[in-house]
């Protein structure tokens, strides 16, 4: 499969007030010669992440998003919890910024505690992670679309 048949065109993004194909000449959004190599499983994936977020040094850029965001998830074994990684990359220096979903309550087996416990252990350190609240309940699963605000 060729990148343009799932990359989404200007008009199929249906937001002609965008300016994001303004940049490049070919007015595509996209960029070409770009590595990716899929890591398919955690037990790949989470050392990864380890390494690259250890590497990087005061000013760089750590940006991420999240569904349910564990603080306590090792990414590699003791002293590799996902909270205590983001926040001393936050305290030396990089600029660590997150987007996670807010969730819905802890008693309708979300993940409510998890997330906010993450944002609060990486502001502590300097960082800053948002907790979205905008996920329309009609995405929902049927227990929290019936369940009362909190």
């Amino acid at each position: 499969m060729e990148f343009n048949e799932w990359l989404l065109t200007p008009g199929e993004r249906g937001n002609p007030a965008n300016r994001l194909d303004n940049r490049r000449q070919d007015r595509t959004a996209w960029s070409c010669g770009n590595h990716v190599r899929p890591l398919v499983h955690g037990a790949t994936y989470f050392p990864e992440l380890l390494d690259a977020i250890r590497s990087q040094r005061a000013g760089d850029l750590l940006l991420f998003t999240d569904w349910r965001g564990d603080p306590d998830q090792r990414l590699a074994g003791p002293g590799t919890a996902a909270g205590t990684v983001l926040a001393e990359a936050a305290e030396r220096g990089v600029i660590v910024k997150g987007l996670m979903w807010r969730s819905h309550p802890d008693r309708l087996q979300f993940s409510e505690t998890e997330n906010r416990h993450l944002e609060e252990d990486i502001a502590a350190a300097g960082g800053e992670c948002l907790l979205d609240t905008r996920v329309p309940r009609r995405l929902a699963p049927p227990e929290v679309r019936r369940a009362p605000a909190s």
